[in-house]
């Protein structure tokens, strides 16, 4: 019995995917093809191009793509990233990099040169 209920979750998972992926290809597909000819003359697209491009565009425009968002060099990088900013910050050595951008100090009134009309 609790074969046949998994089998059925796969079965429906690998179903509402497939149902997802067509409508997402049918609804580029179409927009591409109202739009791209007209706009930038370029060819119509079929469903199976959609998808690729659909796929492609995942992958290119998704921050963080493949990277979970617990994983180890993510925590070892933050704790670099703490250790360094703790460093900068304590050490006198590195002030002169944080002095840089500060507003400067006004001159004394004596050392300011005269107009001369």
């Amino acid at each position: 019995m609790k074969a046949l209920k998994i089998t059925g979750f796969v079965i429906g998972g690998i179903s509402l995917f497939a149902l997802t992926a067509f409508v997402v290809s049918l609804i580029l597909s179409s927009l591409w093809n109202w739009l791209m000819p007209e706009i930038f003359n370029l060819p119509e697209i079929g469903l199976w191009q959609a998808a690729g491009l659909f796929i492609l565009s995942k992958l290119l425009f998704t921050p963080g793509m493949g990277k979970s968002k617990n994983s180890h060099s993510s925590s070892r990088s933050k704790a670099w990233k703490r250790k360094f900013t703790k460093r900068m910050t304590d050490s006198s050595k590195y002030s002169h990099y944080t002095d840089c951008c500060s507003e400067p100090e006004a001159e004394p009134e004596g050392n300011k040169p005269e107009k001369k009309d």
